[in-house]
């Protein structure tokens, strides 16, 4: 399991970048290979915790874990991978007390303990929201060369956030795969359709620009691939129940 904070900086005006904050998650199976795309320049981190079978016959045995019998039947069946997008609200600022305990990891000080803990209530930040669709529990299985082809797909729609959503064919095509696979496996993975997927990497991006940049409103819109501040504020209100004036006051 892999949670991941990263913060990369858009362009907004010739003059002007912003830095925006995105956290990712990803569950895999063993022998699944993994493919990610960052944005160019973008930094952060991860954080890597590999499951054993002990491990996961004791702890998820506890009442702790209400689906521990959906997760030891992924960890037992075969390749397969998951990932969310920013599911955790606290998991940013977990991550950010446990790197404090990491670089102090090889210290003879270090409290064991006390990272022991902080690592589990990160985890469990993961499962007490992972389990909000069905993925884990449906246990659908894809080829490595299909998970290549979602991966790559990803960086193709976050590398056009900027315009309206440019097409499944068009993706399939520079993919190299047919358009109906495509789109199964991408919601397999995301659990999300390509479409929605870029709607919701907008509108989470449009949030961070309203509550960290003066850009105006008719401007985030256009930023995010709308032709109208209507049509946006629509969209924006549907997503996260407010209208963006009511985000910014």
């Amino acid at each position: 399991m892999t949670f991941s904070v990263f913060e990369y900086k858009v362009q907004v005006k010739e003059e002007e970048e912003i830095s925006i904050l995105s956290t990712c998650w990803t569950f895999s199976k063993p022998e699944t290979e993994i493919s990610s795309y960052f944005y160019k320049g973008a930094t952060g981190g991860f954080f890597s915790f590999a499951i054993t079978k002990d491990w996961a016959s004791k702890n998820f045995s506890s009442k702790k874990f209400k689906n521990s019998r959906a997760i030891k039947k992924f960890l037992n069946g075969e390749r397969g991978s998951y990932t969310w997008m920013d599911i955790a609200p606290k998991a940013h600022e977990m991550g950010a007390e446990l790197s404090e305990y990491l670089e102090q990891a090889n210290s003879p000080e270090t409290d064991m303990p006390a990272l022991k803990k902080k690592s589990m209530k990160l985890i469990m930040e993961f499962f007490d929201n992972a389990f909000d669709d069905s993925r884990i529990t449906d246990n659908i299985s894809l080829s490595n060369l299909d998970y290549h082809n979602v991966a790559k797909a990803e960086k193709i729609i976050l590398q056009n956030l900027h315009l309206p959503f440019i097409g499944i064919e068009v993706i399939a095509q520079e993919v190299h795969t047919s358009p109906t696979k495509l789109k199964s496996n991408f919601k397999i993975v995301f659990g999300f359709s390509m479409l929605q997927y870029h709607k919701e990497k907008n509108m989470l991006l449009a949030m961070q620009l309203l509550q960290n940049s003066n850009i105006h409103v008719q401007n985030i819109a256009l930023l995010t691939g709308y032709d109208s501040a209507g049509r946006f504020a629509a969209s924006f209100k549907k997503r996260f129940g407010q209208l963006p004036s009511e985000v910014r006051f």
